[in-house]
């Protein structure tokens, strides 16, 4: 019988001690984690390896989230990707970024390992 495959997830993060963070959630999870430490290399990494989501930090040095959202939302290589943003900010104001990121989610990164991890199912595919 063959095994379910894995779930791709890609994290970007320039921050080392939260993309290790993010990705041990991710493998908890029992997907397969992808990591970059800045935004060229993990757009290279989504066009490459099609992960089934992107956990991309929405202060990653040389972007803003508005250049993230269009660059996926325009390559036909990562249109179909769900992206989801990660921040710093223990909550997330509904009117943060809303123009911006438009149809992209938003998933604080500040919380309690515990509710971290409980709340990521929601943002995995």
């Amino acid at each position: 019988m063959r095994k379910p495959k894995k779930k791709k997830i890609l994290i970007i993060d320039a921050n080392r001690k939260h993309l290790n963070y993010v990705k041990t959630c991710v493998e908890i999870h029992q997907a397969k984690p992808l990591v970059a430490s800045d935004w060229h290399t993990g757009f290279e990494t989504a066009r490459r390896e099609k992960p089934d989501a992107i956990f991309v930090d929405d202060s990653i040095p040389g972007t803003s989230p508005k250049e993230i959202s269009e660059k996926f939302k325009t390559d036909p290589d990562t249109t179909r990707i769900p992206v989801t943003f990660l921040t710093s900010h223990t909550q997330v104001p509904p009117e943060k970024h809303t123009e911006a990121v438009e149809g992209h989610r938003y998933l604080s990164k500040a919380l309690d390992p515990r509710d971290f991890i409980n709340r990521m199912p929601r943002y995995l595919p």
